[in-house]
């Protein structure tokens, strides 16, 4: 076989077995959730240059890659799988939140009851990637399901039932921002064979894009100039686009949402294209360490974030290496040691094994 054609096979990851490249990208995003939140303990940290690059992407990147792990997994048509995602995700949702009910002093102004029914009804007072990641698993069991109906048409319409709900609770409205991402990595890395030739060119659009994009960027507020947009838009006629006599599209409205998904986006396609950097290669062991440790790290980092030191950098620098590092010693040399410990805290995650890191080339 010629060299150029092996080049070219072998930078496609096979459905068959697991992409480790996944979990190089799993340790670097779960770094960057680290590292984002020592610099939030900051006042003005939304305009820090750092913390808007991190929070521009490294949630749907994180879902982008759940949903691309899922792309591996079996039996999807299975509602019985369900289950033991509840016992991997929920149950550790709901276990931390109980932990911080009795320890961080909780249960001295609610009832169980009431903080339990709270936790849910507002996730994000808790572990909520946990839930809404359950959530994402819901829809894509559902999907798939349905998928021999409706063929590709049900991931459209499944999301656009959630972006449908009048309310954003329980969830919803996270699963609503998120489930896009989830899906997107599942259908890339489920049908990689078929998209392989367009690769190159989305990644190079995301390289070029994502510094562009991300310079205007801000965590609350929208750049100027779209914010101005819509006063133009009304000016010419086309703030509203008639599609019917009963049907009306917001053009403005659609034009945010564009722009909101297309940042994220091209972020997640600029920090896979950067790893792929062959002088980075050197650092893929590195990363996949951390990947290997995602759920100890997400779960528990949070408890040492103000054990830092230091005026500012310094301070952030000091919260993310001893937060990162802590999680992994409490994760690995308590919490996995303990089966119960593991199954409740860790959802039962496995220790995994030693492998050498296969390098995957574009």
């Amino acid at each position: 076989m010629p060299s150029r054609v092996y080049k070219k096979i072998s930078s496609i990851p096979a459905i068959s077995s697991y992409n480790p490249y996944l979990d190089v990208l799993k340790g670097v995003v779960i770094l960057l959730v680290i590292l984002g939140h020592s610099i939030q303990l900051h006042a003005g940290y939304q305009d820090k240059l750092p913390f808007r690059i991190i929070y521009s992407f490294h949630i749907p990147l994180f879902m982008f890659l759940s949903g691309a792990v899922a792309s591996y997994g079996k039996n999807l048509f299975n509602f019985s799988i369900l289950r033991k995602k509840f016992y991997a995700l929920v149950v550790p949702f709901i276990a931390w939140g109980l932990l911080n009910f009795y320890f961080i002093g909780t249960h001295t102004d609610l009832f169980l009851p009431r903080f339990i029914n709270g936790l849910f009804e507002f996730p994000d007072r808790g572990l909520w990637f946990l839930w809404v990641l359950f959530l994402n698993f819901c829809c894509l069991v559902l999907i798939k399901n349905i998928e021999r109906f409706t063929k590709s048409i049900s991931y459209i319409l499944v999301w656009f039932i959630i972006y449908s709900v009048p309310f954003s609770k329980y969830g919803v409205g996270l699963v609503r921002w998120h489930l896009p991402f989830f899906l997107l990595g599942y259908l890339i890395f489920s049908n990689t064979w078929k998209i392989n030739k367009y690769k190159k060119a989305v990644l190079a659009f995301c390289v070029l894009g994502f510094p562009i994009l991300v310079a205007s960027w801000h965590w609350i507020t929208l750049p100027p100039k779209l914010v101005n947009l819509s006063t133009h838009l009304a000016a010419h006629g086309l703030l509203n686009i008639s599609l019917g006599d009963a049907f009306q599209v917001n053009t403005y409205r659609l034009i945010i949402l564009f722009y909101m998904y297309l940042v994220p986006l091209t972020g997640i396609g600029f920090m896979y294209s950067l790893l792929l950097f062959k002088p980075l290669h050197r650092l893929h062991k590195f990363f996949t360490f951390f990947g290997k440790y995602t759920m100890e790290l997400y779960v528990l980092f949070w408890y040492f974030l103000h054990l830092g030191f230091g005026i500012y950098w310094l301070n952030v620098i000091s919260s993310f290496v001893i937060s990162t590092l802590a999680s992994i010693l409490l994760g690995r040399y308590v919490f996995r040691r303990f089966n119960w410990l593991n199954r409740v805290f860790l959802g039962g995650r496995k220790a995994t094994p030693s492998r050498a890191l296969k390098r995957v080339k574009a």
